[in-house]
């Protein structure tokens, strides 16, 4: 477990010389993984359900925003191991918890917090050339209190090999058309395009 680094800390990259250092590093052999992301509101109270939806939808990653477990103890899931775990220390709720299953070899990297905007990072090596970096990412409402919130793109590391997930909190009309359009949703829509844009 850590807390979520301070909104002033940089965020790291991952270089070509990182990826040539971890050369050895062992990878698994899934060609594919299956991950599930989920806003749990708090996670203690809903552990048995969470169990049970990783068991029957045959999940490799879960991705937890709003843990809300305040430096309790991560819930134990059989078969299952804490990839990253990171929890807010500003004020209560948020969280993010990210289980990874066992057979599968993964490194972490960071945790970031950014005018609320918190994520955690770690990457699976899927075979001697290529990495899948898995980032789970929670943004406060702006009705929230206890802190200053932003949608804050810094905050979330992307490479060549990202794979983000997570609960935004923002409404675009491009994948949702029944909640009202608002402003960070629009953002959002505009960092994914931009993001793409610079990986093609």
């Amino acid at each position: 477990m850590c807390a979520i680094a301070s909104q002033n800390d940089p965020v790291p990259t991952v270089s070509d010389t990182e990826r040539v250092k971890t050369a050895k590093m062992r990878y698994t052999k899934k060609s594919s993984l299956r991950i599930l992301q989920w806003n749990a509101d708090a996670l203690a109270t809903k552990v048995d359900q969470l169990r049970l939806r990783m068991e029957e939808l045959d999940v490799d990653v879960a991705l937890i925003q709003e843990a809300k477990l305040n430096r309790r103890v991560t819930p134990v899931i059989k078969g299952y191991k804490e990839a990253m775990r990171a929890d807010r220390i500003i004020c209560g709720g948020g969280g993010l918890v990210c289980y990874i299953r066992d057979s599968i070899p993964f490194e972490k990297l960071y945790s970031r917090s950014r005018f609320a905007t918190e994520s955690t990072s770690f990457r699976i090596r899927m075979n001697k050339t290529t990495w899948a970096t898995i980032t789970n990412v929670y943004v406060p409402p702006d009705s929230s209190k206890g802190q200053e919130i932003q949608f804050t793109p810094d905050a979330i590391p992307t490479h060549d090999s990202s794979i983000i997930c997570g609960d935004f909190n923002g409404h675009p009309s491009l994948w949702d058309s029944i909640q009202p359009v608002d402003t960070r949703g629009e953002k959002i829509i505009d960092w994914i395009f931009n993001w793409t844009t610079t990986w093609r």
